[in-house]
């Protein structure tokens, strides 16, 4: 679909003045302190409203762990009159588990969580019903081809509410 992915692991790392390869720090320091988290949302907002502006969908990749930072998002949608779509990737814990475990030998993946800090950032994350689920157990073809059935399904139900 050729839109952009604004990935808040590449552009923290951008920030922060760091290569792309593995960062690790314990959760909430290093460059996953308060400051450049905060700084990280700020950015990948501006460039998705920067996108939505020039009438260009984007997809924001990133953990959106409370209430607040969602509602950011959804803020930017409105003000660029977009449709604000929130999904949320799932998969079985375990399955979580493994391939946290092998992200520090996948150097194309630019996310430095470990399975302790994710258990951290698990604890602390808001509830978020009103997103739409992606499983993520199966291929990555798969999981986008599910997040393109929420899209389409909204486009079909936002066609049958015209006149």
């Amino acid at each position: 679909m050729d839109w952009p992915v604004l990935r808040s692991d590449v552009i923290r790392k951008e920030l922060a003045g760091a290569g792309p390869g593995p960062q690790p720090a314990p959760y909430r320091a290093g460059i996953y302190a308060p400051g450049l988290t905060e700084a990280t949302y700020d950015e990948v907002l501006r460039r998705a409203a920067t996108s939505l502006r020039h009438g260009q969908s984007a997809i924001i990749d990133a953990s959106f762990l409370n209430n607040r930072l969602r509602e950011r998002a959804a803020d930017v949608a409105r003000q660029t009159r977009s449709r604000f779509v929130p999904m949320c990737c799932t998969a079985p814990s375990g399955m979580r588990y493994q391939r946290l475990l092998q992200r520090p030998h996948d150097l194309t993946n630019p996310s430095d969580v470990t399975p302790q800090v994710a258990a951290r950032m698990a604890a602390e994350a808001d509830a978020w019903p009103n997103s739409f689920a992606i499983d993520t157990s199966e291929s990555p073809g798969r999981s986008v081809r599910d997040a393109l059935g929420v899209l389409h399904g909204l486009d079909d139900a936002f066609h049958d509410e015209s006149p």
